[in-house]
């Protein structure tokens, strides 16, 4: 009997030992699994964060040209479009890829015209480059003013005769555009 209770007491102190070891292999393994995993997680956060930049710089480029920062109305109503277009299945789904659709070497038919119209693209008022960046941003990281234009995927200023406009149906005039949305 006291061989019998030796042995039981041997196999639970062998078996205690070996899961005390597979517990710390575990351990050990949960912990360099931990820093992989936060490493691929600051890797993410990185490539987001670049994403990220280049989304707003695209974006604000659009509002310079598009309004030179002009008015808060302006800039926000033509960014609410772009940012429309980005959740469309119609159309890309970048703020890049939306700004520079369409664009061929040498074609004028680009979704939004300052893109193809031949010019030099780089801002040339800090002013106004500046605050093309700020809205930018609000409009992007914080959403502000998401929404507007209520949908609208097209507008053009209100000055200007758009041949596509009779197949849209207009939402609305906003600062110095005509909003639409599709029929």
């Amino acid at each position: 009997m006291k061989t019998i209770y030796k042995n039981t007491i041997a196999v639970a102190i062998n078996t205690a030992v070996f899961a005390a070891m597979i517990y710390a292999g575990t351990v050990a393994q949960a912990h360099e699994d931990e820093a992989v995993l936060q490493g691929i997680l600051e890797s993410y956060q990185a490539q987001q964060a670049e994403t990220q930049a280049e989304e707003m710089e695209c974006l604000a480029l659009n509002i310079y040209f598009e309004t030179h920062a002009k008015s808060l109305v302006d800039a926000m109503s033509v960014s609410d479009v772009v940012l429309n277009r980005v959740v469309s299945t119609r159309y890309p789904d970048t703020v890049c890829d939306v700004v520079h659709q369409g664009y061929k070497k040498g074609s004028r038919s680009c979704q939004f015209s300052w893109y193809c119209d031949g010019k030099h693209d780089e801002p040339y008022d800090d002013d106004s480059w500046e605050q093309s960046r700020k809205y930018a941003h609000d409009i992007y990281m914080n959403g502000n003013f998401r929404g507007m234009t209520q949908g609208a995927t097209h507008y053009h200023a209100h000055w200007m005769k758009a041949y596509w406009a009779s197949s849209l149906n207009r939402v609305a005039r906003i600062g110095s555009h005509i909003f639409y949305i599709e029929k």
